[in-house]
């Protein structure tokens, strides 16, 4: 009988023509994961999103998680954001491996979620990573908020300024682009954690994420704007 652990690996992106190193740095990690604790690779599914707000369309997880599910093993991720930033979508999904007897390895956070205090310390984490996406959703709609009830537009109406979209009820309003917001906060988590405006375009080039369909390359001016902005609001 085959006693050797068998995982199944998940990775979430942003897809670019010609660039995948995104998916292929977390896959690999996960590999070398998978070679040094002697498990074997079941199965690779992967998502092209942006987004960990919600679960909802990502049918590479769907899979990852059912197939998890049907041969009792590992389902592992690089870290909890690849999976989600919903603590509600985080609890479902940890308790359906439970029943399942799917152990969940995030390479990242290092959480033993079999044991109580790990799930305890799972779902803290999960609540983080909610409560950090919504404060730059939160303070980045306040100063949207600020400016309109002065009566100041945030830029051309047909051209609204990173993190927003033009209303479909209302053509002189705008309002948050949730898409965008993800990726603002990836900027700010780069900036706390000691990157330059230049190393913040770098990674979100290698990462495959876009600027409304162009590079990030030599974008640093609104990398600057966009910290600047998401920092104005106390």
């Amino acid at each position: 009988m085959d006693s050797i652990k068998k995982a199944i690996l998940y990775a979430r992106y942003s897809p670019r023509p010609g660039v995948s190193d995104s998916i292929e740095k977390q896959f690999e990690r996960l590999r070398a994961w998978c070679v040094a604790t002697d498990v074997r690779v079941a199965a690779e599914y992967s998502d092209e999103a942006i987004s960990g707000k919600s679960i909802e369309g990502r049918s590479g997880l769907d899979k990852a998680i059912a197939h998890a599910c049907r041969i009792k093993g590992i389902l592992a991720a690089y870290d909890l954001s690849r999976i989600t930033r919903n603590v509600g979508d985080a609890s479902r999904i940890l308790e359906k491996l439970r029943e399942k007897n799917v152990e969940l390895i995030l390479l990242q956070e290092r959480v033993d979620t079999t044991t109580p205090i790990g799930r305890c310390m799972f779902h803290v984490m999960a609540s983080f990573a909610q409560l950090y996406r919504e404060q730059i959703a939160e303070r980045t709609a306040l100063a949207m908020r600020k400016h309109q009830a002065a009566g100041r537009r945030m830029g051309r109406i047909d051209r609204p300024p990173y993190g927003f979209r033009v209303s479909s009820e209302d053509s002189n309003i705008l309002e948050l682009d949730e898409i965008e917001q993800a990726i603002i906060a990836r900027i700010v988590q780069l900036r706390s954690e000691g990157e330059t405006h230049r190393g913040i375009c770098n990674v979100l080039e290698a990462e495959g994420l876009l600027r409304r369909g162009k590079s990030w390359k030599n974008s640093q001016g609104l990398v600057a704007r966009i910290l600047a902005r998401a920092e104005s609001v106390d």
